[in-house]
């Protein structure tokens, strides 16, 4: 799966499947993103994105062919960028601003609402475990082509990323196990998605903020300096060192994901 491609340990036909699993997520995440700024453009009085059609959540208005690419192999893309002119903002830099935390924000809430559902799965297909599997109230068994196995409700939302194997399939079924991986890899995208443009290089997002907020330059860093940003980006990218850290604080995010919920589960009368 993702968490296992992005570590290096996955094979050809693993890295094919997640491929596949990954083009739903990839596709409404990059989408979403671009609406996300052209709709604030527009709020912010540049109708320029919305008059080309960018405001909309047709992937084909958005999709960058060397990003998509890049996001089907590593994980790591963009789509075509919104055209913005800040000369019709109403408050200039403030609305900057705006507009280039929108598509990380947009990230950010897809990927609560991926974890939201995520949750209801996990719950539905807790429910559905026959209570002859129980073995107390915290363990029960469950059988997959791999074998047996006994899970503890904290193992469930531990690691909950790997539970279309040990719970959703067995229990849900097959076509739920599938759709739970999607949801899982949608997930992951969104986070290293708002994760990728939140870096202060040119021409990201996360380089406007530090603009707006900091720097207090011209609006659009200069051709050169984009050139050099893109760079340092695919630098960073091929050589594996954006993974490890993205990898790493993903973990962290998603341990504190599954605290929170095994936390709700046990407050709900389930």
């Amino acid at each position: 799966m993702l968490l296992d491609f992005l570590r290096g340990d996955s094979s050809l036909l693993e890295t094919l499947y997640d491929m596949l699993v990954s083009l739903p997520g990839i596709l409404v995440a990059l989408s979403l993103h671009e609406a996300g700024h052209a709709y604030a453009a527009w709020r912010c009085g540049d109708p320029t994105a919305r008059d080309l059609g960018r405001l909309s959540i047709n992937p084909l208005r958005h999709i960058d062919p060397t990003g998509f690419l890049m996001m089907m192999l590593v994980h790591v893309g963009y789509a075509k960028p919104v055209p913005v002119n800040p000369n019709n903002f109403r408050r200039g830099r403030r609305d900057d601003l705006l507009v280039s935390l929108a598509g990380i924000t947009s990230n950010l809430l897809q990927f609560l609402a991926a974890l939201i559902l995520i949750f209801i799965f996990l719950c539905a297909a807790l429910k559905a475990v026959p209570q002859d599997m129980w073995q107390g109230s915290a363990r029960f068994l469950t059988d997959t082509a791999d074998g047996r196995y006994r899970l503890a409700i904290s193992d469930v939302f531990g690691v909950f990323y790997a539970m279309h194997t040990y719970l959703i399939g067995p229990y849900m079924g097959t076509v739920a196990g599938f759709v739970y991986e999607v949801l899982i890899h949608y997930c992951i995208i969104n986070f290293s998605l708002a994760c990728f443009n939140l870096m202060p290089v040119p021409p990201l997002d996360g380089y406007h903020v530090l603009n707006d907020l900091v720097l207090k330059k011209s609006f659009f860093a200069s051709a050169k300096a984009q050139r050099i940003g893109q760079g340092i980006v695919l630098a960073l990218v091929f050589s594996g060192l954006y993974s490890r850290v993205a990898t790493k604080l993903l973990y962290g995010v998603l341990d504190g994901a599954a605290s929170v919920m095994q936390a709700v589960y046990g407050a709900l009368p389930l």
